[in-house]
């Protein structure tokens, strides 16, 4: 019989592990479950260090799908614009797959998680200017797939 076990911590501070053992898969898909509760006596857990602020921050790398479908959009052409415009501090990759195939040629924007789809050797200049420069992204380019909007 399997036995998974699920640990909890109360507002005193003691952890207690519930065992949930499962018997008698039925085909009706009806299960009988027994809890056990048990304490176990174990200091509370530390937090964890707060993270360095002065670190650096992460450099920016633009993501240009490579992969079969963005290919035949231009994403070739796409890469290159990227390229030829120098921007300090930003890498600029070709990358496999991004799983936006209908959508292609994908630009992906790290670590600012900016999706760009459709994108087209002209408007490589306006995110460059834009984005990458002044930190303000181009959502008239956003993948609505990724980026939804709410409209009230």
């Amino acid at each position: 019989m399997p036995e998974f076990c699920c640990f909890f911590r109360s507002h005193s501070g003691i952890l207690s592990r519930r065992a949930i053992l499962f018997e008698g898969f039925a085909n009706d898909l009806t299960r009988s479950l027994r809890y056990i509760k048990q304490p176990i006596n174990t200091p509370p857990m530390s937090e964890s260090p707060a993270p360095e602020t002065d670190s650096e921050p992460e450099a920016r790398c633009v993501l240009v799908c490579q992969y079969q479908s963005c290919l035949k959009n231009g994403s070739a052409e796409v890469l290159a614009a990227f390229e030829a415009q120098q921007v300090p501090g930003v890498t600029v990759k070709g990358c496999s797959c991004q799983g936006q195939c209908n959508t292609g040629p994908t630009v992906r924007v790290t670590p600012d998680e900016i999706w760009y789809c459709r994108i087209k050797p002209s408007d490589v200049p306006l995110i460059v200017e834009q984005h990458l420069k002044d930190g303000k992204p181009v959502e008239a380019l956003f993948n609505p797939r990724i980026h939804m909007r709410y409209y009230y």
